[in-house]
């Protein structure tokens, strides 16, 4: 199944949210939000700071991250500078 755990703060603290199907606009239901490390179970995604799969994006997949392991433990780890503010989800 293909799953992505994304959590507020770094190092797999804070809130979580999972995701499991592309999701144009997460603002409808309230399931935007800032993450700050991220967990790819299997496949690839990406994420929008805009609605409609739009704006700044982050591509993040099982087979990545520092380790190829798909475990993202900070921001650094996706080449961000902060934490990223999700509002839109697609899985690639």
């Amino acid at each position: 199944m293909i799953r992505l755990i994304c959590f507020a703060n770094t190092a797999f603290n804070g809130g979580s949210k999972e995701f499991l199907i592309n999701d144009p606009d997460l603002t409808i239901t309230g399931d935007d939000f800032l993450f700050a490390s991220v967990i790819v179970i299997e496949g690839s995604w990406t994420l929008y700071d805009a609605v409609g799969f739009g704006g700044n994006a982050v591509t993040v997949s099982r087979t990545s991250g520092p380790e190829s392991d798909g475990v993202y433990r900070d921001y650094a780890d996706w080449s961000g500078a902060a934490a990223f503010h999700v509002k839109s989800i697609q899985r690639s």
